[in-house]
């Protein structure tokens, strides 16, 4: 190397600097002179973000040229500099859709995936692991499986549950519907949006799953949190009036009644509910997906 010969990283680094302005597409040149900034050994702080500079000029330079092999391996040494960097990142990703090196591109997403700095960036590499498997590559099951790995880190009803669900729902796979809405209910804070779950998974377990038990433990659910406000529920699809028949109904979220007559009068209100869910109509996925 240069600097070896020569002793010392800044000179080194004039002297290239001086061979660059005067041969300013030699590659090779802009090559070393970006190690001697890379060299741990530099001095100087921006060492590191300058060789990403030059090992990007190049790489954008061999990729304009069809030379994607050499344009990769610039930037894994921009990489190797400073990972993560966002630009020299973008342009790994550029360069390997370009050159359709699909399976490349997958293999890099989930090394960044690896190396994020935070559940944010994380969650960014994930969506995009996530849109590559489902459109390019074709594989829905693996990108069920990156949107379940999102769901666990991104904040309940976050937009990966939101397109992990609508696979869910193609798929008619119901159960794995409920256990993604029971997950997301466990992390739900947010009254609204814990009425708006335990809504979905009753219907879910009453029309799709055919549990009326499982049915019932969300509604009654649903009246210990708003006994006194019916409104709250009459959005409600039409479960409970099929949970249970006529009063096995009550029965079957309060074991010591045995007859709708006998707790109407403790629950006024609950009574008006259940009167009320008997006239609404399922929910427009629960009429539009054949059983």
């Amino acid at each position: 190397m240069l600097a070896e010969k020569v002793g010392d990283l800044q000179q080194a680094a004039q002297k290239l600097s001086d061979v660059v302005r005067l041969y300013p597409r030699d590659d090779k040149a802009l090559d070393t002179l970006a190690s001697v900034f890379a060299n741990p050994q530099w001095t100087g702080a921006d060492g590191p973000e300058r060789a990403v500079g030059l090992y990007s000029q190049i790489a954008r330079r061999r990729h304009e040229a069809g030379d994607v092999d050499n344009a990769v391996a610039a930037l894994r040494k921009a990489l190797t500099a400073m990972p993560g960097h966002p630009e020299a990142s973008a342009l790994m990703e550029r360069v390997l859709t370009h050159a359709n090196r699909l399976a490349d591109l997958d293999r890099f997403l989930r090394e960044r995936v690896a190396t994020a700095h935070s559940d944010q960036e994380k969650i960014e590499v994930l969506f995009k692991r996530a849109q590559l498997a489902r459109t390019s590559l074709n594989d829905i099951a693996e990108a069920m499986r990156i949107y379940q790995e999102i769901v666990a880190i991104e904040p309940a009803g976050g937009t990966a549950s939101q397109e992990l669900a609508t696979l869910y729902l193609e798929r008619q796979d119901f159960g794995k519907l409920a256990e993604l809405r029971e997950r997301q209910l466990e992390k739900a804070t947010d009254p609204e949006f814990r009425l708006k779950l335990q809504r979905e998974l009753a219907s879910l377990y009453r029309d799709r799953l055919g549990d009326r038990e499982q049915a019932a433990v969300y509604l009654h659910a649903i009246l210990q949190t708003y006994p006194s406000d019916p409104k709250r529920c009459t959005p409600m699809p039409n479960i409970s009036a099929s949970v249970v028949p006529g009063a096995n109904w009550w029965t079957c979220w309060n074991s010591r009644s045995t007859t709708r007559d006998r707790l109407a009068p403790q629950h006024p209100s609950c009574f008006l509910v259940w009167k009320r869910w008997r006239l609404l109509p399922r929910p427009s996925w629960a009429t539009s997906i054949a059983p």
